[in-house]
């Protein structure tokens, strides 16, 4: 879950955004392995990905990448 309200500011969003690749990085994910889904939030929520699709890390990655902070 990635938080995107206007109170965490641009820069720690970019941190954010680091630690959650980092994060994705680090866990076996695939489709018989770790399912990862994102989700972002501020005044809306926002699924970039679900737990049941975009299996693959470079999928994720791709669309953690894509995330812009509003």
């Amino acid at each position: 879950v990635l938080d995107a309200s206007g109170s965490i500011g641009a820069a720690d969003y970019e941190t954010q955004l680091r630690f959650v690749e980092d994060l994705l990085r680090r866990v076996n994910v695939g489709l018989n392995k770790t399912h990862v889904a994102i989700i972002k939030f501020s005044t809306d929520v926002n699924t970039l990905t679900s737990l049941d699709r975009d299996y693959e890390l470079n999928e994720k990655l791709r669309m953690l990448r894509r995330v812009p902070y509003n």
